[in-house]
């Protein structure tokens, strides 16, 4: 296709106008940086690696209780340590006719004990956190700090004048996120997660230096503005 030299310098004007103008952060960088934010969401959600490539510690096996308000899904039922136990038999200290003891080591009877049917509030894991996703089915071998996944949700990418900004949208899942990564004073943390890696970074300049490419050699040969679709 043959374009003449009046074709060619308006097109370089459009092309000059693209590289220096606003659209250049939607065209190019912003899809980028949409292709990062779901790299690192699919890395911490997928693999369960931190920022550096590790896996993220295993989640906690310490016993705990848990309330019907710590479940996000099904699972929850009532029950303390014992679980069933039923009725049983226990042995009883001998006494002596006045009460006192005969022989503290010997017993003469045993007396019939029933189970605990006290209403419950809360129920036993004695596997822990690890349990408490286990019985509702999320994933377990791996850490990919997700539960509700209201987290990873509210890491979102924005536009702040001509850059592109990725963070937390909202205040509780900021503070989440902060005693995940640097711990409280139950649990210590689990380190950088939601920072791009050395990877991540390298390949996000790859994806906007493609769509620069794609923009323009898309100009200078149709006239038109092509977009590169957003990919990991």
């Amino acid at each position: 296709m043959i374009v003449t030299h009046a074709e060619l310098m308006e097109r370089l004007e459009k092309l000059n106008a693209t590289l220096v103008g606003g659209d250049l952060v939607d065209i190019a960088i912003a899809p980028a940086a949409e292709g990062l934010l779901l790299a690192i969401k699919a890395r911490v959600r997928d693999r369960g690696e931190g920022t550096d490539g590790n896996q993220l510690r295993r989640y906690s096996t310490k016993p705990m209780y848990a309330s019907p308000s710590q479940f996000v899904g099904s699972g929850f039922k009532a029950e303390g340590k014992s679980k069933g136990i039923g009725d049983r038999l226990v042995p009883t200290i001998r006494l002596k006719q006045n009460g006192v003891k005969k022989n503290p080591t010997k017993y003469s009877r045993y007396s019939l004990v029933k189970p605990n049917y006290q209403v419950r509030k809360t129920m036993y894991l004695e596997d822990g956190y690890k349990e408490l996703r286990d019985v509702q089915g999320l994933v377990t071998n791996i850490t990919n700090m997700s539960y509700s996944g209201k987290m990873l949700a509210d890491y979102q990418s924005g536009r702040e004048g001509d850059a592109i900004v990725l963070g937390i949208t909202t205040q509780r899942s900021a503070q989440i996120y902060e005693g995940q990564t640097y711990g409280t004073s139950k649990m210590r943390g689990m380190g950088q997660f939601l920072q791009a890696s050395a990877i991540e970074i390298q390949e996000y300049g790859e994806r906007a230096t493609f769509a620069l490419k794609r923009l323009t050699v898309g100009i200078l040969q149709t006239g038109e503005v092509i977009q590169t679709p957003v990919t990991q």
